[in-house]
């Protein structure tokens, strides 16, 4: 088990490393140094969604972006190549999420001489997270039993129809 100080280095560092780096072999071996970390640690599983998505941005760019026409590839192309290089650093983040209470989180801030007024919104971001998703999960299950969209026959509409359903009560 790592330390958290740990944690915040390696997402300094992967951050450092995705905006430096242009050569995908060496963001794969970041890829797969982190994979290791998580499944090291053992809580693996949702590293494997994590990899997952990012290969699929990775053949989506190599493998999809030189058949599409210019305009798409030009529209998605800055999303996907964004995304998929702070890759690194997202899976870092989650590393540190995954495998450090808050209390540990707030003391080795403390320890590192972080104003108090940096600590405690950390602190209650962190501890926001399970609470956003377990009311996220609630939505979605409210939604279902009403059979919210079922009517909206256009995507574009029951798209915006879902958004608005899961945003408003979240805010």
């Amino acid at each position: 088990r790592l330390d958290v100080r740990t944690y915040i280095i390696l997402t300094i560092l992967s951050a450092t490393c995705a905006s430096l780096n242009t050569n995908i072999v060496v963001e794969f071996a970041i890829i797969a140094a982190l994979a290791v970390l998580q499944l090291l640690s053992a809580k693996g599983t949702f590293m494997v969604k994590l990899i997952i998505c990012y290969v699929l941005m990775v053949v989506i760019q190599y493998v999809l972006f030189p058949v599409l026409p210019e305009t798409v590839e030009m529209l998605l192309s800055l999303p996907v190549v964004n995304i998929r290089s702070f890759f690194p650093t997202i899976m870092c983040i989650v590393l540190l999420y995954k495998n450090t209470r808050v209390s540990e989180m707030a003391a080795s801030f403390t320890k590192m001489g972080a104003p108090k007024s940096v600590v405690i919104p950390i602190a209650v971001a962190v501890r926001y997270i399970p609470t956003l998703k377990e009311e996220w999960l609630h939505i979605r299950d409210a939604m279902r039993m009403r059979n919210v969209t079922a009517g909206i026959k256009n995507p574009f509409k029951r798209l915006v129809c879902r958004m608005e359903c899961y945003l408003v009560p979240l805010f």
